[in-house]
Parts: structure tokens; C-alpha cells; sequence
């Protein structure tokens, strides 16, 4: 958290919804996508069509996963320091993600993207990473979190707002 930034400061939690929203709602159409394939994996093997056992066998993304992929690697989502957010929580298992994952709120944002820069980042070099993060629900689980903090945010601002000029008047 920055030094002076706080729950209670309004401006600050106000920028924070307005940018992690611009950032998230291209990417909430996945969600009924990545909602099919939890539990099942978005790849498939090349090498599985008969071709020897001497042969490298590689993974098939689904063209929707890649596309997810393409346009989370276009936001400031993405935090190449994400292993600082692992190594100070302690998180080892996608157990581990998951409980951070649900227990952050707006102002911890950060875990939820060094989360899902993970899972995107190691993707790019390890063939199974993204297929687990479909799998696992992890990429779903961080779109509705951030979106329920987002809403969960917007509506207490909206509340305190309409508050704020109910008394003025």
C-alpha cells in the first residue's frame, strides 16, 4: 500500500476503481468462456493424432484462450515483479492463489495481478501454465474478484457521494 493511501481516502480508492476498470472490462467477455472450460483445460495435444512416440509432442491453445492472452498482455495488468508478491505471501500452491485471490480487496490489487501475470507471463515459456490457469479456474477466479471489488467500490462511492450531497442540501 503507498505511504499516505488508505481505505478512507475517497480520491484514492475512487482512481483506483477508475483505472482497474478501464483495464478489466475488455476482459470480462472471457468470462463465460473461461466459466465452460474450468475443470476441463483450453488445449489440446499435438501428438496425439498418431504420431510416434519418438516425436515432440507440444500443446494446441484454444484460439480463444490465445486471443485472452494477447489482450491481458496488453494491460498494465501485467507485473514483471510478480515473484516479489509470491515469495512475501508465501504462496506455493494454486490453494495458496485462491485464498489470496479471495481475500484481496481493491487496495490489494496488486496480489490479484501478480497472480494473473503469473499465470500469463510463465505461459509464454512453460506449455502447460496456461492450460492450468483455464483449468484451475484461476483466470476466472481473478476477473470476478477484481470486478467485485470494482462494483463493491463504485456502489460505497456512489452511496457516499448521494450521502455527502444529501446533507449538503
Amino acid at each position: 500500500m503507498e505511504s499516505g493511501k488508505n481505505r478512507n481516502d475517497k480520491v484514492y480508492m475512487a482512481a483506483l476503481v477508475d483505472r482497474y476498470r478501464v483495464e478489466l472490462e475488455p476482459l470480462l467477455r472471457y468470462v463465460p468462456y473461461l466459466e465452460s472450460k474450468a475443470g476441463v483445460g483450453a488445449a489440446s495435444t499435438y501428438g496425439d493424432q498418431g504420431i510416434s512416440r519418438n516425436s515432440l509432442m507440444f500443446p494446441v491453445y484454444d484460439g480463444t484462450l490465445l486471443s485472452f492472452i494477447k489482450e491481458v498482455k496488453e494491460t498494465t495488468l501485467i507485473d514483471k515483479n510478480y515473484p516479489y508478491v509470491y515469495s512475501k505471501k508465501m504462496i506455493r500452491t494454486v490453494e495458496d492463489e485462491k485464498d489470496l485471490i479471495e481475500r484481496s480487496d481493491l487496495i490489494e490489487m496488486d496480489n490479484i495481478t501478480a497472480i494473473l501475470s503469473k499465470y500469463v507471463l510463465e505461459g509464454s515459456y512453460k506449455a502447460v501454465v496456461w492450460t492450468k490457469g483455464v483449468r484451475e479456474g484461476i483466470f476466472l477466479a481473478v476477473l470476478k474478484k477484481m470486478k467485485a471489488n470494482i462494483d463493491y467500490w463504485s456502489r460505497t462511492l456512489a452511496l457516499e457521494k448521494s450521502v455527502a450531497i444529501e446533507m449538503k442540501d
